[in-house]
């Protein structure tokens, strides 16, 4: 049963339903349809998850810190993100993979970032200024797994990580 905002218009063009991205009557050209759908099956089994992240850029069923499983669990004292909030004012450590990053400039023309980097917890929200940023910017432009090291606060009750220190999670294992 059709609805009133549905069917077609006067030019005999499908109306989108409310919520919808694609009218639900469109078709696609067929030389769009036509693909291997061996590509997207369910990933094999057999490939291990490197394979995956080096095809597809991404895990589908796993986080992707689950790549440095072994070296996360080997970072001793670490904080987890879903546990923030219980040391404000501390200084910690934590392991995140980069989410996202707005970098900024300060009134002396120094550049600063909001760095939102998750572990396997939760996504946590971080603040690196200019000096620190001067430091370890260069390790902010890939996707890989950081070793962030600062100190936790709040302001206004959002709980953010100051940054001292960033290390590659690999680089930090192996110089231990």
């Amino acid at each position: 049963m059709r609805t009133a905002n549905e069917g077609k218009t006067k030019n005999n063009e499908p109306v989108l339903r409310t919520g919808e991205l694609f009218p639900a009557e469109a078709n696609p050209p067929s030389s769009l349809l036509t693909f291997n759908s061996s590509f997207f099956s369910p990933v094999s089994p057999n490939l291990s998850l490197w394979e995956v992240y080096h095809a597809m850029g991404f895990l589908r069923k796993a986080h992707p810190l689950a790549l440095w499983a072994d070296r996360v669990r080997a970072v001793q004292a670490r904080v987890k993100a879903l546990n923030l909030r219980g040391h404000i004012g501390r200084f910690i450590k934590m392991v995140g993979w980069p989410v996202t990053q707005k970098d900024v400039w300060t009134r002396d023309g120094l550049v600063m970032a909001f760095l939102s980097l998750e572990d396997e917890t939760g996504l946590y929200e971080t603040v690196i200024f200019p000096d620190v940023y001067d430091r370890y910017n260069k390790l902010l432009f890939d996707q890989q797994p950081l070793l962030v090291y600062g100190r936790v606060m709040i302001d206004e009750g959002a709980v953010s990580l100051e940054v001292s220190r960033i290390e590659l999670l690999e680089g930090a294992l192996a110089a231990s």
